[in-house]
Order: structure tokens, then sequence, then C-alpha cells
């Protein structure tokens, strides 16, 4: 999985191109690319200290991601691009707005100097960012309406457009009681009417851990591909030398070959939708 993740990192210093005609387009797929590294080697992290109810969290914050990765994509506009780059701004904007309504937060924000300052500079910032000519047009219609950044009216509909209707009905949508890990039925490995035990601080069964970094593997190596031909990468790079587990060696594409090393370390990962 480390190997994954700094594979990915090397593709990112490699795109470093823009293509003015695309306007936000490409620097949005970068921005997205590098979350996604980011929060995959978090999930990367936490499991290899046995902390696997944070590690389930946060993955849901890489499917997040790599749903708003492959739809930013697929839109050869900007349009998608600039919605999700203006959504923090409407939403921090609304919230800052209502932030000295509230008699005692308005107290707090002007008897603290410091933080009235960052207050004041953050708010400022949201309001140019959201004035200026590139986002104007998508922030008037986020501030319409409670529309997510994504432009779908809720993440079911997103999901299924980005082609990942299969991670959301299993995982995503499965799992959002967990969106935080604030729900204590989490924390019971037994509960009957004679027995309550509650789980290890750690988590150290392989058979719960390997599998989930197994998904996450294999969804990084599928996003690998996605955007090196998105930036019109007609092979990816010199084959390289794989020997199975049989000793037989081929030549094949980097990303093919670490498809079939996380194949064979990882049991039963499930690819994703779009391979």
């Amino acid at each position: 999985m480390r190997i994954v993740i700094d594979h990915g990192c090397c593709i990112f210093e490699k795109l470093d191109s823009y293509r003015q005609e695309l306007g936000l387009r490409d620097l949005v797929v970068q921005a997205l690319f590098r979350r996604i590294l980011i929060t995959g080697e978090a999930v990367r992290s936490l499991l290899s200290r046995g902390l696997e109810e944070p590690a389930f969290a946060t993955s849901r914050t890489f499917q997040e991601l790599e749903r708003d990765f492959r739809l930013v994509i697929a839109d050869s506009s900007d349009t998608r691009a600039r919605r999700l780059a203006a959504f923090l701004p409407v939403k921090g904007r609304r919230n800052f707005d209502k932030a000295p309504k509230n008699p005692d937060t308005l107290k707090f924000i002007q008897g603290n100097t410091a933080f009235f300052g960052w207050f004041r500079e953050r708010s400022r910032s949201f309001r140019e960012w959201l004035e200026s000519e590139a986002f104007r047009d998508v922030a008037e219609e986020l501030k319409q309406g409670p529309t997510l950044g994504h432009g779908f009216a809720n993440q079911e509909e997103a999901f299924k457009e980005a082609g990942m209707a299969n991670a959301y009905y299993l995982e995503y949508g499965g799992s959002s009681l967990f969106v935080h890990g604030n729900h204590v039925e989490h924390d019971f490995a037994d509960a009957n009417d004679t027995v309550i035990r509650l789980k290890a601080f750690a988590q150290r069964d392989p058979e719960e851990t390997l599998p989930q970094l197994g998904r996450l593997t294999l969804a990084l190596v599928d996003l690998y591909r996605l955007i090196w031909e998105d930036r019109d990468k007609p092979e990816y790079q010199e084959p390289v030398r794989f020997e199975d587990e049989n000793c037989q060696t081929c030549e094949m594409d980097v990303l093919v070959a670490l498809t079939a090393r996380a194949i064979s370390i990882f049991p039963n990962p499930v690819p994703p939708d779009s391979t």
C-alpha cells in the first residue's frame, strides 16, 4: 500500500500541465488528486496502527473524493469543477453570517482579539473568492438552495453518475451511521442478554483490515490511470517485469502490475465499479 501511495505522489509531480482552454478544471483535478493521496495515506496509517474505526470513517471521505474526482474528469467544461471549488466558500460564508447573530458567540468574538482577526480575514477571503469572475455564476446558483457542491440533489444520484453505485449502496450508504464514529454500537464486540463486551482499542485481525486496504489500493490504481489518460498520455510508462507466484515472468504495464500485486496480497478486494 505504501508503494502505491508513493507511486501516486510521483504521478502528481509529473502532471503539472495546465490546459487553459478548460478553465479551472485541471487545477481542481490536481487539487482533488492531492487530497485523494493524503486521505489514502491517512487510511493506510490508521489501519497500520490497528485503528480500524477511524480508518473506516476516513475511507468514507475517500469515497466522496473519488466520486468528485470522477465527476470533474467526466465534465469536459469547468462548470462542475468551479461548483466544487465554490461550495466551501458559500457554506463558510453562510455560517459566518449566522455566527454573530448568536449573543454568546458575538461576545466571544468581540472579546478575543486574535480570533476576531482570523474570523474577519476568513470571511473577507470567502467573499472575494465568491465575487471573483470565475465563480460568480456558480456561487449564485449554490446560494439559492441546499444543492451539494457536486450539483446533484443527493449523494445517491452523485455516486450513480460517477459510476460508483455499488460503492454507494454497499459501503458509503451502508456506513452512513458511522460518519464520524459517534455511535456506541460500534464499540461493542458482543452484546446479548447476559454478556456485554467492548472491543479492544486496536484491531489486529488481518481478516478485518486487509480487505479494506485492498479496496483502497485498487481504487487508487484505477484513479491513477484515469488522471493519466485524462492528460492524453497514450502509454503509461515503460513496462516492468513481473514475477508471479509460480516464478513465471512477463512484461506488463506498471498499473496492471500494481493491480495484480494487490490482488495477490489482499484477500478478496473488490475492484472499483469502473473497471
